[in-house]
């Protein structure tokens, strides 16, 4: 399957999803909850409606950079463990810890993948997935975690060492756990 017809059957699966979330907003969330996740999730909105456009540059883009960030998406396990075993820190820590912890959990993560794709692809590779993760969650990530990198003396403290083993499915934490699913661990 070439990526074109995989770009096909992804965008109808997009927009099943995106309409069964416009659903569930409307009908579990108070006006005041959906503004404030539009706000948040404006930029998805726009980068899926690129995404899903023919002749778009992002989607051209998209083409472009697919076949090789999909073969550094494999090389990425580590960084996703690694962030695997911060978030289950994250659930069992003081409530104040918790957003410096996710803030330095984020930024590991960022700093290792940027590194593994770069290498397998290149930096144009590395700016395309960054383009497409700020469109999809916003700013919001880059603006709360401002300095929380991984020079950040605090970030040495609070998370666990890097290359820790995540208890996986047999964690508490619920994002853990979905994490779980998705590596086999």
């Amino acid at each position: 399957m070439n990526f074109e017809t995989f770009y096909l059957i992804n965008h109808r699966y997009i927009n099943e999803a995106e309409q069964c979330f416009k659903n569930f907003t409307v009908r579990c969330m108070t006006p005041l909850q959906r503004e404030l996740l539009g706000f948040v999730s404006e930029g998805s909105e726009k980068l899926l409606n690129e995404y899903c456009t023919p002749g778009t540059d992002l989607r051209a883009n998209y083409l472009k950079h697919a076949p090789c960030l999909n073969d550094a998406h494999s090389l990425q396990k580590d960084c996703l463990t690694d962030l695997q075993a911060a978030m289950e820190t994250i659930s069992s820590s003081d409530f104040q810890k918790r957003i410096p912890m996710a803030c330095c959990g984020y930024q590991r993560y960022m700093t290792c993948a940027r590194n593994t794709v770069e290498k397998k692809c290149g930096k144009a590779a590395v700016d395309f997935m960054q383009l497409l993760l700020r469109n999809a969650v916003s700013r919001l990530p880059d603006i709360v975690c401002t300095g929380y990198g991984s020079e950040n003396h605090e970030c040495h403290k609070l998370l666990p060492p890097p290359g820790t083993q995540p208890q996986g499915s047999k964690s508490d934490s619920t994002l853990s756990r979905l994490f779980a699913a998705y590596l086999g661990n």
